[in-house]
């Protein structure tokens, strides 16, 4: 009690706007995990019993390739209707409800003032520029850049043992979505065109530790660089020389 403020840091506290947005950001993943969960329960049943759908771009498309294929089935005496049918209505209806939701959050992205200059960077979609505007929400309570990186629990764990210092995997701390999301953007980024020095840096890493190191590192990079743009109200420039 004596140390006070020396033992317990203080904790951020998110505005009612702000944390409804990352409260819809959260339930928008948790729909997507189960979505993925339910159609790959679908398709399986239809492969053990000798149907096959491709790839669906919408619920109104999936809806139509799983009856095509039930209906298929059912004329060859294997009648799935009864097993799969209402599975197949609730999975095509979280897709319409997802595909409304992302619309939406899409328009809310675009027309946010921090949001939209985060999206001029390669890579970085509505999603992603969201769930970092809401993880951070105040820019000022890092005091340098590269402080958002193990904020965001993006840099290697160290091991210290007397004179013997390893780094080993990425602390993960911090918010798991926004982590993930800065992930998937920098896979993003690295399947861009853009002639820039942080995607030659990020291709140089590549060839000496591996993409999969190389993904997380640019999304650190990536991090720290939103962060500048959002403290500087600039935008992203690709710039042609090395990278910081």
């Amino acid at each position: 009690m004596r140390l006070a403020h020396a033992a317990v840091p203080q904790v951020a506290l998110k505005t009612l706007s702000c944390q409804r947005l990352r409260s819809e950001l959260v339930l928008r993943r948790r729909m997507i995990s189960n979505r993925v969960a339910l159609e790959n329960a679908i398709r399986g049943t239809l492969r053990l019993n000798g149907g096959r759908v491709g790839r669906a771009f919408s619920g109104a498309h999936f809806e139509r390739s799983i009856c095509a294929e039930i209906s298929r089935l059912e004329r060859e005496g294997n009648d799935l209707t009864e097993v799969l049918l209402p599975a197949t209505k609730v999975a095509a209806h979280l897709r319409s409800t997802l595909e409304v939701g992302d619309r939406r959050l899409r328009k809310i992205a675009e027309r946010h003032e921090v949001c939209g200059r985060l999206m001029t960077i390669p890579g970085v979609g509505f999603v992603c520029a969201l769930s970092f505007f809401t993880a951070i929400e105040d820019p000022g309570r890092f005091v340098s850049n590269e402080d958002v990186g193990p904020y965001l629990g993006l840099v290697p764990r160290v091991h210290q043992s007397g004179q013997t210092s390893r780094s080993g995997r990425i602390t993960r701390m911090g918010s798991m979505m926004t982590r993930t999301d800065l992930v998937g953007s920098a896979k993003s980024f690295m399947q861009q065109k853009v002639d820039s020095a942080l995607l030659r840096w990020t291709k140089s890493l590549a060839e000496r530790a591996g993409r999969s190191k190389a993904r997380v590192a640019l999304a650190r990079k990536l991090a720290v660089m939103m962060l500048a743009i959002w403290k500087s109200g600039e935008v992203f420039q690709p710039g042609v020389g090395k990278t910081p």
